[in-house]
């Protein structure tokens, strides 16, 4: 399958969240084929964190995690 034109994502700051380490680097490979800037955390603690500090333009979560 050939990758479409990414000129549109080039850029996009994207916040991956997940407690489960294969599923955040199979997630950030991903992205990353499209251009796309990937921060991942594992933990609630860093994911607010990161947010503060980064304003992604998008949050991907593998769960529910902030769920309480």
């Amino acid at each position: 399958m050939p990758i479409p034109n990414t000129s549109t994502l080039e850029g996009l700051r994207v916040l991956v969240v997940d407690d489960d380490l294969d599923s955040c680097v199979w997630m950030t490979c991903l992205l990353e084929l499209y251009g796309i800037e990937v921060h991942s955390t594992f933990t609630v603690h860093q994911a607010l964190a990161a947010f503060i500090e980064l304003h992604p333009d998008v949050v991907l979560s593998g769960r529910c995690i902030f769920a309480g």
